[in-house]
């Protein structure tokens, strides 16, 4: 992916067009698919497709979001690093994102899909991606949160047997002190996450971290006591 976004910085407007179409008409990538891997703070834009957004529509609303990010400074640090600051730039990073999003919503539903800390599709076509090593170690905690939090989901319908966990510690250097976070990873078939994404769709607007009643928003330390509460309850050896 990362090969194709160089590739793409490369083409002319025209041709970007012409390769989506034809991209999107072909199932050839697709059917040669078997492990699809999502960071896990990344399972909140997935999360839409369940709630009905098209692919078209999550990569026009995912651009617009990053273009209005908190994140960005007066030069507009965080969209450029993520998009790049062009035109152009933009429609590349929107024509691989719905790739992205609409081979996703087409895989089998016996396609592994592997949610973890590690960079994925999404970090793959940033322009630049420096913000990934900048908030390497407190992203990995929030990609455990989501994670969690569709974890949480998916076993309380039932479907624990049919999950591969693993926890790992990492360490996290943090001002004066270093944090030993447990890491969660799993992986399941898709039709396996369908199911949990599909039913915390029905109840709620947005895929939030811990808490169904406050959409994440809990202060830092609650958040991370709850989490602790999950781990302890998986039963699953930490690493």
């Amino acid at each position: 992916m990362p090969e194709r976004r160089e590739q793409m910085d490369q083409m002319e407007p025209l041709d970007i067009l012409l390769w989506r179409m034809s991209h999107l008409n072909s199932q050839h990538e697709r059917e040669n698919v078997t492990n699809f891997s999502i960071r896990g703070h990344h399972l909140r834009h997935y999360f839409d497709l369940y709630r009905g957004k098209s692919p078209y529509e999550l990569s026009r609303d995912m651009v617009m979001h990053i273009k209005t990010s908190i994140f960005n400074d007066e030069n507009n640090w965080y969209s450029n690093d993520v998009i790049g600051p062009s035109s152009k730039d933009q429609l590349v990073y929107e024509t691989l994102l719905h790739d992205i999003f609409d081979t996703y919503s087409k895989l089998p539903e016996n396609t592994l899909i592997t949610v973890n800390p590690a960079k994925d599709y999404l970090c793959n076509i940033c322009k630049v991606g420096d913000h990934c090593d900048l908030w390497g170690g407190e992203a990995a905690i929030e990609d455990s949160l989501y994670s969690a939090r569709v974890l949480t989901t998916v076993i309380d319908l039932g479907f624990k047997d049919n999950v591969k966990i693993n926890l790992n510690k990492i360490d996290l250097n943090s001002g004066s002190c270093v944090l030993t976070p447990i890491v969660l990873e799993f992986s399941l078939n898709k039709k396996y996450l369908d199911k949990g994404l599909l039913h915390f769709a029905k109840h709620h607007e947005m895929l939030h971290t811990m808490s169904d009643s406050t959409y994440g928003i809990l202060p830092e330390f609650e958040q991370i006591s709850e989490y602790g509460k999950f781990i302890e309850s998986l039963g699953v050896e930490i690493k």
